[in-house]
């Protein structure tokens, strides 16, 4: 479970598809399409996440490894495809990472 503070809502991991953080505000997308905020800081998240089954592929995205299409090809694009359709940028820095997690 995920608590999402100050509200206190939590959401359960394996419906967590991604987590994004923009302008210290983490949005949370699950399966069911509904999204969720947090303000929490994004480094606590990857803290508590790391162990969870959640990768970080960018400097501000976490995936849940569970959502990874296995099927695509890294290639020259540097995305990865998740839960119906949605595509996530890749850094460099974290393409072997992810390229493991993979294979």
């Amino acid at each position: 479970m995920l608590t999402i503070i100050p509200e206190n809502y939590s959401i359960k991991l394996k419906h967590i598809t991604h987590i994004k953080n923009e302008s210290n505000l983490n949005i949370i997308f699950t399966i069911n399409g509904k999204n969720n905020t947090s303000t929490e800081p994004f480094y606590l998240i990857k803290r508590k996440l790391k162990k969870q089954g959640f990768l970080q592929v960018n400097n501000n995205t976490l995936v849940n490894t569970s959502f990874i299409d296995s099927n695509i090809k890294l290639g020259d694009k540097r995305s990865i495809r998740l839960f119906k359709d949605t595509y996530v940028n890749i850094s460099r820095k974290r393409l072997h990472e992810i390229r493991e997690v993979l294979n």
